[in-house]
């Protein structure tokens, strides 16, 4: 009364492969095919919403660049007055420093 149940044939693949780890093969490979097919549409669509902020050829030239000004002290109090009570810290001598102990 020992007689073996057969069992069915498992293929070289597939044979120690549950079947959720097929389902999540499954889908691992569908996000790619996904990235891999809506990735151009989605490049071209975000490249020409960037290109819609781009100043039209017609615009003119652009703008000057910033220009800095080296300001000698002289200067500097003519244009910013009301300074001063800044250059009297400056001018005051330094507090005494506390004996060492």
């Amino acid at each position: 009364m020992t007689e073996e149940t057969p069992k069915l044939p498992r293929g070289k693949w597939f044979g120690n492969v549950r079947a959720i780890e097929i389902i999540r093969i499954g889908m691992v490979a569908t996000v790619l095919v996904v990235v891999i097919v809506l990735g151009r549409p989605c490049a071209d669509g975000v490249a020409r919403f960037v290109e819609s902020y781009a100043p039209p050829p017609d615009a003119g030239a652009a703008q000057p660049a910033m220009k800095y000004e080296r300001l000698t002290e002289e200067e500097i109090k003519k244009r910013f007055p009301g300074g001063d009570e800044i250059d009297q810290d400056k001018k005051a001598p330094p507090a005494t420093p506390a004996a060492p102990p």
